[in-house]
């Protein structure tokens, strides 16, 4: 999830159709555009003077992807031919759909809604994705211009792919959801589940206040039409990371892109690390507040 804080501008409701993203961030976009198909129905007769044209083969029995990559095109595809069988075999069997929490067949709900609403709905990537495997998952970013024809938009969007086999989508985001979901979700001082943990345990050290203040001092000299908002990117769980380790970024939300300040690390136990970022002493300890510190344990039990 990407969070930004309390007072950034409201926050953008992502349409369901616009789907149709912690990078971290950070870090990363195999020109992918769908190929349409189309399915002929086949007769034949003993007496039939030709033959019957060729039919091609139903969703079920097309190969599944087996890459990002592929993917991502047979997604576009199933989008722009309103393919709800074929979008059916690429989400798992639960998915975060642009910040909340859905069944399968939740989310083809809301894709047969939209795209009953848009007919001429089409998308087409617009550059090459940027793929960052993490764990057992890969994230794949890439803009895209989607909607229906005539009031179509470009947004950069994600998403977070099991890598199975079979490889499969676990996320679906882009970056109005991204930038507005921490207005939405931001912890109250008592978290409630392990997300809003770690976000409390790193906000309750003097390293991540040092980071909002030269923050908020850069962002001085740029105006309100630039559209830049500060915020954060993360967390990542352990089954992204892969090494039993939460990731967690401070910086800015660009139109485009996400630029870290400050890249955290909370180990199992509760240390904190700083990685990479704009920090003099990336070296030095980092120590969080005892209570946010307890509450990462509670809610964070080492896996």
């Amino acid at each position: 999830m990407i969070r930004s804080r309390g007072w950034l501008t409201a926050l953008v409701i992502a349409a369901a159709i616009s789907g149709c993203k912690r990078e971290p961030l950070a870090k990363r976009n195999a020109s992918a555009q769908g190929q349409a198909s189309g399915s002929f129905a086949s007769s034949s007769s003993e007496h039939s003077s030709s033959p019957p044209p060729p039919s091609a083969p139903p969703s079920a029995a097309v190969p599944h992807p087996g890459t990002p990559e592929e993917l991502l095109r047979e997604w576009t595809r199933a989008l722009n031919e309103a393919d709800l069988n074929a979008l059916r075999r690429l989400y798992a069997d639960r998915v975060r759909f642009y910040g909340v929490p859905l069944g399968r067949e939740q989310v083809l709900e809301q894709k047969r809604q939209a795209l009953s609403n848009a007919r001429t709905f089409q998308q087409t990537v617009l550059d090459t994705p940027n793929s960052a495997r993490k764990g057992e998952v890969t994230r794949i970013s890439f803009h895209k211009r989607s909607g229906p024809t005539d009031a179509q938009r470009d947004t950069l969007a994600t998403l977070v792919l099991d890598n199975g086999p079979p490889v499969l989508i676990r996320e679906e985001t882009d970056a109005a959801t991204e930038k507005s979901h921490g207005a939405r979700s931001r912890p109250s001082q008592v978290p409630t589940d392990c997300p809003s943990a770690v976000w409390l345990l790193i906000d309750s050290t003097a390293e991540a206040r040092r980071l909002y203040e030269q923050i908020d001092s850069n962002l001085k000299s740029f105006t309100a039409g630039q559209n830049l908002n500060p915020g954060g990117l993360g967390p990542f769980m352990p089954s992204e990371t892969g090494d039993g380790s939460y990731e967690l970024a401070l910086g800015v939300h660009h139109p485009e892109r996400f630029e870290a300040y400050g890249w955290f690390t909370v180990h199992p136990g509760g240390k904190i690390t700083i990685s990479s970022g704009t920090l003099e002493l990336l070296d030095a300890p980092v120590s969080p507040s005892g209570q946010a510190l307890r509450d990462f344990k509670r809610l964070c039990p080492a896996e």
